[in-house]
């Protein structure tokens, strides 16, 4: 089954689109492949991100940065909290294409 999108993500999957290229950045800038490593695939107790949902990834980023989700030893909570919604949503972007 095909996973559902947020409305209008559709067109704008992959890696290397324009709504994506910003979220690579943010990821360069955050350092954000040392937990889930290179290819964002996970690593023992830390998940796969590479390839999510797009709105899963939205709401997971969104409930760190608001603090509602907090099982993660603070790591994914102090990067979140430097985020801001388009960032998240720009990250989302580039997370579902790889």
């Amino acid at each position: 089954a095909t996973p559902l999108r947020a409305k209008g993500a559709a067109d704008t999957l992959g890696a290397g689109t324009a709504k994506a290229l910003p979220g690579k950045a943010k990821c360069g800038e955050r350092l954000c492949t040392m937990c889930p490593l290179g290819g964002f695939l996970g690593q023992n107790e830390i998940p796969r991100v590479a390839g999510q949902n797009f709105a899963y990834i939205v709401k997971e980023l969104t409930a760190f940065k608001a603090r509602t989700r907090t099982n993660d030893a603070g790591n994914m909570t102090s990067v979140a909290n430097t985020l801001s919604a388009q960032d998240i949503e720009n990250l989302a972007h580039y997370l579902v294409g790889l």
